[in-house]
Formats: structure tokens, C-alpha cells, sequence
């Protein structure tokens, strides 16, 4: 009888254990799917060839997206040693791109940045405008729920353009490494809320240029 009792006890500690694994991997799963899944609700469902659960299937897709933020220019001073350049200022992105898997993607972007005044005694001598083109690979970590790193790598193209009332007008164009790092946040399965440092690293005529910004991403399906 005693035994019959322990077999009940073991075969209902057996079932407890089987039940709280089978909710880890569903939690684990919807997560996965949510977190990632830019058109679950129209995707069609496929049976989970290893529990037999029915999971969306993830499908990739295009995506466009806006930031605002600030700008930083790293632009020399007109005359060497004189005066002062200001470069912080607003500054704004448009991007777009295409999502190959829920990791790794693929965008281009352009970039404008504020614009930089050379002062020399409270005088302006010099302006310069600066805007940029990139073409980079992304990635995407996740690190809690609805909450993902971002990374992004790749080139640039540079262009700078100074503008003098004493001279003539002197601009440079550089092809150079473009970089970023920030953050992603899953509104939901169509929008993400991006935050993001980016840097396009130019030479010695271009200067780089940085943009701390925040903007919305929109999944194109």
C-alpha cells in the first residue's frame, strides 16, 4: 500500500516537473515569436516539429524609419589656432532596408547634419554643411522582452561643404567606416521605438560626423 502511495507521489511530482517545462517552452516560444514576428497575425501557421505546437512563421520583409536627434561635427577651424568652430546642432535620418532573418539585416540611410560655424571674435568667417549616405549590415540581440541591442556597420560616403563671405567656396567628399550602436523597443508587431548613436568617421577635409537620435521604425508588410 505504502508503495502504491510513493509510485502516486513520484508519478504527480513526474507530471508537476513535465507540466512547468511544457510552460517554460511555450513562454520561450511565444517570446521568441513576438519578440521577433513582424506579421504573426497574417502569417500562416506551421505544426513545431519537435512538440508538435503550432508556431507563426517569421517572415522577412522590408522596413523604413525616421530619427531626430543630435548632431556632433568634428570640423577644423578655418584659420589654425583662431577663433572657435561650433558643431553641435539638431540633427535627423531617414533609413531603409530589409530584414533577412529576426537577427540580421541590411539598410541604407542618409544623414543630415547641423551646421558648423568657425567663429573669430564673435565674428562669423565660415559655415560648413555636412551630410552623409550609408550602406550597412544590422544586427539585433535580444535582451529582455520587447527589448533589443542594436549594431550596425559599413560604409559611407561623406560630403562636406564650406562656405567663407572672404573666399571662394571649398567642398570635399570621402568614402570612409560607418558604425552604430543603440537600442530597439517592440511597440508592437508593426512599429519599434529606435535609439541610437551612429558615426560616420570621414577623413581630414570631411571631418566626421555623429548623430545621438531617437526615431520610429515601420515593418513594411
Amino acid at each position: 500500500m505504502a508503495s502504491i502511495s510513493k509510485l502516486s507521489t513520484t508519478i504527480l511530482k513526474l507530471t508537476a516537473i513535465a507540466a512547468v517545462s511544457f510552460a517554460f517552452s511555450n513562454t520561450a516560444l511565444a517570446h521568441k515569436y513576438k519578440h521577433h514576428c513582424k506579421s504573426c497575425d497574417a502569417a500562416p501557421m506551421e505544426t513545431y516539429k519537435d512538440t508538435g505546437m503550432l508556431e507563426p512563421i517569421w517572415t522577412p520583409h522590408w522596413y523604413a524609419g525616421a530619427n531626430i536627434g543630435v548632431s556632433n561635427t568634428h570640423d577644423k577651424r578655418t584659420i589654425s589656432g583662431v577663433g572657435s568652430v561650433k558643431n553641435t546642432g539638431p540633427g535627423w535620418s531617414v533609413d531603409g532596408g530589409y530584414q533577412f532573418t529576426p537577427t540580421w539585416g541590411a539598410e541604407m540611410g542618409y544623414t543630415g547634419y547641423n551646421i558648423s560655424y568657425d567663429d573669430s571674435h564673435s565674428v562669423n568667417i565660415a559655415q560648413t554643411q555636412h551630410y552623409s549616405v550609408d550602406a550597412a549590415l544590422t544586427g539585433q540581440y535580444p535582451l529582455v522582452r520587447k527589448l533589443n541591442a542594436l549594431g550596425k556597420a559599413g560604409v559611407a560616403y561623406n560630403y562636406a561643404r564650406k562656405d567663407t563671405p572672404f573666399g571662394p567656396t571649398a567642398d570635399s567628399g570621402s568614402v570612409s567606416a560607418y558604425g552604430g550602436l543603440g537600442f530597439e523597443y517592440n511597440l508592437n508587431q508593426h512599429f519599434d521605438v529606435i535609439a541610437q548613436w551612429a558615426r560616420s568617421w570621414g577623413n581630414n577635409y570631411t571631418g566626421s560626423t555623429d548623430l545621438y537620435s531617437i526615431g520610429l521604425k515601420v515593418a513594411l508588410i
